[in-house]
C-alpha cells in the first residue's frame, strides 16, 4: 500500500502487509530457513570472508 499513514518524522509511509496460511507455513519456514543458510554470516564490523 502506497502512502497509508504519516510517519513520525512527518514523512508519508509505505506499508506492506503478508500473510501465510497455517498449511503454508511448513513450506515457507523450510525456504526461510535455506535462505538463512545461504546468507554470509554477519559480524560486527560487515560480512565474514569479505
Amino acid at each position: 500500500m502506497h502512502h497509508l499513514r504519516q510517519a513520525a518524522d512527518g514523512n508519508i509511509a509505505d506499508v506492506g502487509y503478508f500473510s501465510i496460511l497455517a498449511q503454508e507455513w511448513p513450506e515457507v519456514l523450510a525456504g526461510l530457513l535455506e535462505r538463512l543458510a545461504l546468507e554470509p554470516q554477519r559480524t560486527p564490523h560487515g560480512f565474514a570472508g569479505i
